[in-house]
């Protein structure tokens, strides 16, 4: 016989919740840092998204608008996640680091995949 002492509520396995936040870090570190290098793919899609220019040449501001988007969303995404898993609320914590995911794929996705006609 076995005694549990968990307090009755559901376990959420806590690993595909660290994978989704170092994903979204990863990307918010990535466009900060390394933007030369990524802004070829990532510059055109979001500033065609947002109607905002955001130019492949040079590193825009940290605070200005389609910028913003790029790291602010999955680092609040992230900051969101981690205090949902402090509380123990499951839900709110993944859905908070698979929406700046599907939001920024969606994006992309569109802007590449989708014929230049339905733009």
């Amino acid at each position: 016989m076995s005694v549990s002492t968990y307090s009755g509520s559901r376990r959420f396995n806590k690993k595909p919740l660290t994978f989704l936040m170092t994903v979204n870090a990863f990307f918010a570190s990535t466009v900060v840092f390394s933007w030369t290098l990524i802004s070829v793919f990532v510059a055109e899609p979001v500033s065609w998204a947002t109607w905002a220019p955001l130019d492949s040449t040079t590193t825009p501001e940290l605070f200005g608008y389609p910028f913003i988007l790029l790291w602010g969303l999955p680092l609040a995404g992230v900051f969101l996640a981690w205090v949902a898993k402090n509380f123990h609320n499951c839900r709110m914590a993944y859905l908070s680091v698979i929406v700046p995911i599907l939001i920024l794929s969606s994006i992309f996705c569109y802007y590449y995949f989708v014929p230049l006609q339905y733009h």
